[in-house]
């Protein structure tokens, strides 16, 4: 998988959903469990792909993001 960063998504949003939820606070509880259940619906429907496109019959990695961390140390 080239270009978009489905496993980094996958892995922030429902991070930064979560904060998100804890953000509104006690005073917003429905908007709470209404953007909890958005990022969770949008957690599911962007691990779709990845799940549908999975080959159980190997052992190598299938998904892999390759990114420069500290580009001066290459």
């Amino acid at each position: 998988m080239q270009g978009f960063g489905v496993l980094s998504a996958l892995i922030w949003l429902p991070i930064f959903g979560g904060l998100a939820v804890l953000a509104l606070g006690e005073r917003r509880v429905t908007a709470a469990r209404w953007l909890a259940l958005a990022v969770s619906v949008a957690t599911l429907l962007l691990s779709l792909p990845v799940a549908l496109v999975f080959d159980g019959a190997t052992a190598e990695f299938q998904f892999v993001e390759k990114l420069a961390w500290i580009p001066a140390f290459n």
